[in-house]
């Protein structure tokens, strides 16, 4: 896979090493779309083109590779996004905070810090930034004075979205990029046909081989994101996805975040938008607006 502009230096090996002629040919099946320069493929165009190598001693021996030049991957501030064709032209980007393919599964954050792990860390309210030790003791979005640490002498305040200093996506990928809201989380799942890959059920998005989590694919555009699996094991013995939303689930209770869940309850898939203690780890899809220059 190439994008225009680009240039590939091809790698081929003649067998037996003790060959007299080892010279080989390159050839495109579509000079309009990949050319060849010796042993060099430059990407035209978009389309396919099949590449052939020859070699020269008579003996008829070929080789081919399938090149398929593709528009340059939709970025904004350095990160790849996809158009779901969602109503409110929402953008979500195709790997998680932290990760640099939608099959890994990136940093684990509590609600609202903007610090990550990858393991080793407590997830406790000993240890939450938006709190004095204990989930009754809130310092930091709070709209119940039964949770608001009012040793502080501060007003308690009513916040039920995260600040953007707060927001662990924005803080790490700058531009518009921000953790989706509990709204977002509802229209992505109305809006998109949901998949669960197994082990056993693996495909490609992306151009990435991804299993053990959600597929999500818009009923308008054909376009998909993977959600991978929060604890997920080489195995079909799954665990589950956590993923934050940046809404505070003020409806219910205070200590609690709004995210997004799924996992499989035996052979039945479940999936949820609700709360979840805040202190505890969960992973962040980003989002952003549709860019302007798109």
């Amino acid at each position: 896979k190439m994008c225009p502009g680009e240039f590939w230096v091809l790698i081929a090996t003649v067998l037996p090493t003790t060959a007299d002629n080892k010279t080989l040919t390159f050839e495109s099946s579509n000079n309009k779309v990949v050319r060849t320069e010796g042993r060099k493929i430059f990407a035209v165009a978009l389309g396919t083109a099949t590449i052939t190598c020859r070699a020269t001693d008579g003996s008829g021996v070929t080789a081919t590779c399938q090149v398929t030049v593709s528009p340059d991957p939709t970025l904004h501030n350095g990160h790849e996004y996809v158009d779901l064709g969602l109503p409110s032209l929402t953008r979500w980007a195709t790997c998680n905070l932290g990760a640099d393919t939608p099959e890994n599964t990136g940093m684990r954050f509590a609600w609202g810090d903007t610090v990550g792990y990858t393991g080793g860390h407590a997830f406790n309210e000993a240890n939450y930034v938006h709190c004095n030790g204990s989930g009754s003791l809130l310092t930091k979005y709070c709209n119940d004075i039964n949770y608001w640490d009012t040793s502080t002498g501060l007003p308690m305040d009513n916040k039920l979205e995260l600040d953007p200093e707060d927001d662990a996506a924005h803080v790490w990928w700058g531009g518009d990029w921000r953790m989706p809201t509990k709204a977002e989380w509802k229209e992505l799942v109305d809006n998109c046909d949901m998949t669960y890959l197994s082990y056993n059920k693996q495909e490609k998005i992306g151009g990435v081989v991804c299993y053990n989590g959600l597929k999500m694919t818009s009923k308008t555009t054909g376009n998909s994101i993977f959600l991978k699996e929060s604890l997920a094991t080489i195995s079909d013995v799954v665990d589950d996805g956590h993923y934050w939303s940046s809404t505070l689930d003020g409806d219910s209770s205070s200590r609690f975040g709004i995210h997004f869940t799924f996992y499989l309850n035996g052979r039945i898939y479940n999936q949820h938008i609700n709360g979840y203690s805040r202190e505890l780890d969960g992973l962040i899809r980003p989002v952003c607006p549709k860019p302007t220059a798109e």
